[in-house]
């Protein structure tokens, strides 16, 4: 399998142009970049973000070595229709990987360009992109899923790896729910600590660094999450087993059914996790999960 030393870009989503700048820093050369018409409205343009612009198909006569495909994941079956009517009257690639960047969509989308000449891949980069990163630190320090089977998995590993990434292996049947996970642990989490934030506003509403507590807050369980794990990290009114906080904590959300749903839910989860702390030995677990079961109002 040939090293990878060129790489074409199609789509200018945040993750697509944070590796591309990454790859990029690390000696890999952007022979260009191509944006669907469906979404140009609204982006920066190529030059803007430091890359080359370049008319579709010119990978091509590039000798590009991988092609990267960054879209939305709802444009990505016309964007193959379009990749196979090109190579059907252009001829097929040589030694040419389309590699795709989608957390929840596997490489089974891209089979059609098999015909194509092309090798498949899909990879994720784990975290929040929340702009273009165009600093060439993209994908320092961030895991990257791979999708296992993916063609050049050895060469794809070696060119993330030296901007910085470490690569684990997803199954393409966990995909969905590798996804699911990654979800949760970000856009989800800002969800809680924005609710978070609008309650303390509502109990004080002169505090102006609500923001700043409750992201220390999340820090901290977060650090305690990665040294020691949920079981261990876990404190609070149901991990000492204290139904009367519980209950007016509650109370107090009784104005705001939605958040008090919210908190419901959540907290039968965290009495699961105060169970497995208990090894089975918490006899208040009944009574807390009598006030958490049936929906207050």
């Amino acid at each position: 399998m040939p090293s990878i030393d060129s790489f074409f870009l199609v789509g200018l989503s945040r993750a697509g142009v944070s590796v591309a700048h990454a790859l990029m820093a690390v000696g890999l050369k952007c022979n260009g970049v191509w944006t669907p018409h469906s979404e140009r409205e609204g982006r920066p343009n190529v030059a803007a973000l430091g890359l080359p612009s370049a008319r579709f198909g010119a990978w091509h006569q590039d000798g590009t070595d991988l092609l990267i495909l960054a879209p939305n994941d709802d444009a990505m079956p016309q964007l193959v229709k379009d990749l196979v009517a090109f190579h059907q009257t252009a001829g097929p690639v040589l030694a040419c990987c389309a590699l795709h960047l989608s957390g929840s969509l596997t490489r089974l989308v891209l089979e059609p360009l098999r015909t194509c000449g092309f090798d498949l891949a899909a990879l994720h980069p784990l975290r929040a992109f929340e702009r273009h990163e165009t600093d060439g630190h993209g994908v320092k320090d961030t895991i990257c899923g791979l999708e296992k089977g993916s063609d050049w998995a050895q060469e794809i590993e070696t060119a993330f790896e030296r901007a910085g990434a470490t690569l684990v292996l997803v199954p393409a049947r966990g995909k969905t729910l590798y996804h699911v996970a990654a979800t949760m642990a970000s856009n989800l989490v800002l969800g809680v600590m924005a609710r978070a934030d609008a309650i303390l506003k509502l109990a004080a509403p002169d505090m102006n660094d609500s923001r700043q507590v409750i992201a220390a807050l999340a820090n901290q369980a977060a650090s305690q999450f990665s040294a020691i794990g949920a079981s261990c990290a876990l404190t609070g009114p149901i991990e000492r087993g204290d139904s009367q906080t519980l209950r007016r904590h509650l109370d107090a959300l009784s104005p705001w059914p939605d958040d008090q749903e919210f908190y419901r839910v959540l907290s039968l989860i965290v009495l699961e996790i105060a169970k497995t702390k208990k090894n089975g030995d918490f006899p208040q677990a009944e009574v807390l999960r009598s006030l958490l079961d049936q929906p207050r109002r």
